[in-house]
């Protein structure tokens, strides 16, 4: 399984493949990091020497922190009730952090295509994010590294802020879940591009996006984050076919496409007064 030597008095079956004893005594190796597009080697690697996911750890306890203040703040964990709109004008707490197009537009608060993705308008909403960010997270920073699972998340944030202000302009967006179907689409194409069966991402896949159709989720910041997240598993995924010093370059490319996504999105949403200076 890991590729290494091994002695035939040493060798143990294992389903029919040869296992040295160090696998034996590793823990079975999860669907995820098997479907993630790693080699044996590198699976061996992620087995004997596991890594911490410290990136999806950090934007978990961000996305916590956010929430437990605004409700500490104001004293209400549904910033959806009375005054506090999330459908039309932002008025405070969470609103201030949240992606409004005419507040970009008329303010230019563009900060606001970062806070948005960390901030969350109800208990069930922030609960749902985190278990979903937190099951392919852990699974593609431990297999591809912090610096490339940021990257990833990153783009994933900018295609999800396009795909909001392009298909709803007029509602006030947030949380997290446009970088999940970003890494979604990484984890998928990653698939793709090493010949794996994508046949249980792709599942999850539908029924998440049939499920964006409800009233209250942003089908535009799915779709746009699963468009970029899926453009930036292609290059991670071809960097890894190329070889390592490919690789070592993946998360520049990666990040050069987020940014790439925030010039567009400013080049759609900013007047044309304002780009040209005047």
């Amino acid at each position: 399984m890991c590729g290494n030597g091994i002695c035939p008095s040493c060798t143990h079956e294992g389903n029919g493949v040869p296992l040295c004893p160090r696998c034996v005594r590793c823990p079975v190796v999860s669907y995820g990091e098997l479907s993630s597009g790693n080699s044996p080697k590198e699976l061996a690697d992620v087995r004997h020497h596991p890594h911490f996911p410290w990136v999806t750890t950090a934007i978990i306890l961000v996305c916590l922190g956010i929430f437990l203040y605004d409700w500490w703040a104001l004293g209400d964990w549904v910033v959806a009730n009375g005054e506090r709109q999330i459908w039309r004008v932002p008025e405070g707490g969470l609103g201030d952090l949240s992606l409004y197009r005419p507040r970009l537009e008329i303010e230019g608060e563009w900060y606001r295509v970062v806070t948005s993705a960390f901030i969350h308008f109800n208990v069930v909403h922030l609960v749902a994010n985190m278990l979903a960010l937190w099951s392919l997270g852990r699974v593609i920073e431990r297999s591809l590294g912090a610096m490339t699972f940021a990257t990833l998340f990153a783009v994933g944030v900018m295609g999800g802020s396009l795909g909001a202000l392009l298909l709803e302009p007029d509602v006030q967006v947030g949380g997290v879940s446009g970088a999940v179907f970003g890494l979604l689409g990484a984890l998928t194409m990653l698939q793709l591009v090493a010949g794996k069966n994508v046949f249980v991402t792709t599942a999850l896949l539908l029924v998440n996006l049939g499920l964006s159709f409800l009233p209250f989720l942003a089908l535009g910041g799915h779709l746009g984050g699963l468009i970029a997240g899926a453009a930036g598993g292609l290059i991670v995924g071809l960097c890894r076919r190329s070889g390592r010093a490919a690789l070592a370059i993946a998360p520049t490319l990666v990040a050069v496409l987020a940014l790439g996504t925030f010039l567009i999105l400013v080049r759609v949403v900013a007047p044309a007064q304002t780009l040209l200076g005047g």
